[in-house]
């Protein structure tokens, strides 16, 4: 019997770009430029905001002569969800300078929380300058701890883990499509939002009149509504049918439009989005004021890369306007965290 035989084409498999060769290298190299740039930046950021840190006269003089660089240690904990150990790896080649994780551990429980909004409230300063209108949203998220708390609940003592929440205001430049955090405020556990939207952020925040506001069921109340009419805002939050029906209630339900609030009020989501990507809302440290201060980080986060774009959207926009133009009289700074 005669025996045939098929001819068998292999099918070349296609080589995954996570396993090529050199990508490990190409892919360190990015992440230590990005490293680097963010690095050079805090330096600017430092100087127009002065150093949260200061050299004693008494007491053990710190390592490093200049103090910029333990801020900027403990801001790069949140930036890049670092550990202690991973920190202590990359400041030889950052700062020159080696320091363990107990001295990094001590500098990050120093850190001032207000320190880390007032730099997000400079950088949301530079972005309103740069853009013109906007509309401003508000919403709140919450981070998970990895410790419990002992609670009583329905006649029973259960256990719960510890919740930290994130409250922000958004603008939201309707021309650019950028989203800037004018104000945030982290709390402790998961609260109600309304009281803390008036109390921690709508009270201490200077807005711009004549805006827009977009929020969902949970900001509605009558209280709130009477603060946003007096700094001359218009909201636009959706109401809930148990809310009390006051004559700041009534006024702003007759402004209310509902297709708008549903086209924008839901881009606030990309700020919350990133941080779920990225650390899964989830909290490694222990102790109250790390657990705030790595959330306040990660909120500072948004705000220098929603930054860094700016300045190249608003580079190329000059780029294009000249282009055309034989001699361009302007020049753009340059900023050496852009190389």
């Amino acid at each position: 019997m005669e025996t045939t035989y098929k001819e068998v084409i292999p099918i070349p498999k296609r080589i995954s770009k996570r396993k090529r060769k050199e990508y490990y290298k190409v892919f360190f190299r990015a992440k230590t430029k990005d490293l680097i740039k963010v690095w050079n930046f805090l330096d600017e950021l430092i100087d127009e905001l002065d150093n949260p840190f200061k050299r004693k006269r008494t007491g053990r003089p710190p390592k490093f002569k200049d103090m910029r660089i333990y801020a900027k240690i403990c801001i790069l904990i949140g930036y890049f969800d670092y550990t202690l150990d991973e920190v202590a790896g990359c400041l030889p080649i950052l700062a020159n300078g080696s320091l363990d994780r107990s001295n990094i551990d001590r500098w990050f429980q120093r850190m001032d929380i207000y320190y880390i909004e007032r730099a997000s409230e400079l950088l949301n300063n530079k972005l309103e300058y740069m853009f013109d209108h906007g509309e401003y949203i508000v919403d709140a998220t919450k981070f998970a701890s990895t410790e419990y708390h002992e609670t009583f609940h329905k006649g029973e003592i259960t256990y719960e883990l510890d919740l930290v929440g994130l409250h922000i205001l958004v603008n939201y430049f309707v021309k650019e499509g950028f989203i800037s955090i004018v104000k945030f405020h982290v709390s402790d556990g998961w609260s109600n939002e309304s009281p803390i939207f008036r109390e921690k952020i709508l009270s201490k925040t200077k807005l711009k009149p004549n805006r827009r506001l977009h929020g969902d069921k949970g900001f509605a109340a009558e209280e709130t509504f009477e603060m946003l009419f007096e700094k001359e805002l218009i909201p636009n939050i959706c109401h809930k049918e148990n809310t009390k029906r006051g004559f700041w209630t009534k006024k702003a339900k007759k402004l209310y439009n509902n297709n708008l609030r549903k086209q924008i009020r839901g881009l606030v989501e990309t700020v919350f989005g990133g941080m779920q990507t990225e650390t899964d809302n989830k909290v490694r440290f222990k102790l109250d004021n790390t657990k705030k201060l790595y959330v306040s980080i990660r909120a500072l986060t948004h705000q220098i890369r929603t930054y860094f774009r700016a300045l190249v959207y608003k580079a190329l926009s000059y780029w294009l306007s000249f282009a055309t133009t034989s001699k361009n009289p302007y020049k753009i700074k340059k900023h050496n965290y852009l190389n």
